[in-house]
């Protein structure tokens, strides 16, 4: 049984009904960064938030500026 299918047991023994797992993503996190180690799984997570969040003007997005980065995580 994978993770994702014990996590979604986990959800249904919780209560929470099935129409709600398309709202979840397992795993997340980019599979390119790898690692299971946790600065490892959390630098995957947040380069994959920035990945969805950033607007791309067509091109491919090779970094992100500090304020960019800062208004989608919403801080000023």
């Amino acid at each position: 049984q994978t993770k994702s299918n014990r996590f979604r047991a986990r959800l249904r023994r919780d209560g929470i009904p099935e129409e709600e797992d398309a709202r979840w993503r397992c795993p997340v996190g980019l599979p390119e960064v790898g690692g299971k180690l946790p600065m490892e799984v959390a630098i995957s997570i947040a380069a994959e938030v920035l990945s969805q969040s950033l607007p791309l003007d067509g091109g491919e997005m090779v970094g992100a500026s500090w304020k960019s980065v800062q208004a989608v995580l919403g801080k000023p």
